[in-house]
């Protein structure tokens, strides 16, 4: 009988195996070095570094927002720059999103890559504090 020679690679970090054998595997170290010079994962990471060293939103004021608040303030900074990207739309929305509870003087739309970067550092927020509840 002859070996299968096929291979499979997974389309995230280039590992290979023989098909037909259990391909699971962890790409973290692989997805961690590419991201290393990520411009966008930089981005957020400095846009959370001034959320709480600069507008005081540490980990502690966070956890006072367990209703959802910024996960639902991350959705609509994305929805944003969601109306703003798609082409047959391409405007910023005439008003904060129903998910953006908060006061109508913290809602600050930007451009549409700077929206994502907010975005996105709002939700690693909710992700931390929901991680800190489970402690």
């Amino acid at each position: 009988m002859l070996e299968n020679t096929d291979t499979s690679t997974c389309c995230t970090c280039g590992y290979e195996w023989k098909t037909g054998r259990n391909g699971s595997h962890s790409c973290t170290d692989t997805l961690l070095k590419r991201f290393a010079s990520s411009t966008a994962l930089s981005d957020v990471i400095d846009e959370r570094h001034r959320q709480i060293n600069k507008k005081g939103y540490t980990p502690q004021h966070d956890n006072d927002h367990d209703a959802g608040e910024l996960a639902g303030a991350g959705s609509a900074y994305a929805l944003n720059a969601s109306c703003q990207l798609y082409p047959y739309y391409n405007l910023p929305l005439d008003e904060k999103p129903d998910s953006f509870t908060w006061d109508d003087s913290h809602w600050k739309p930007k451009s549409p890559r700077e929206d994502l970067v907010r975005a996105a550092a709002l939700l690693i927020a909710e992700i931390e504090r929901i991680d800190r509840k489970g402690k």
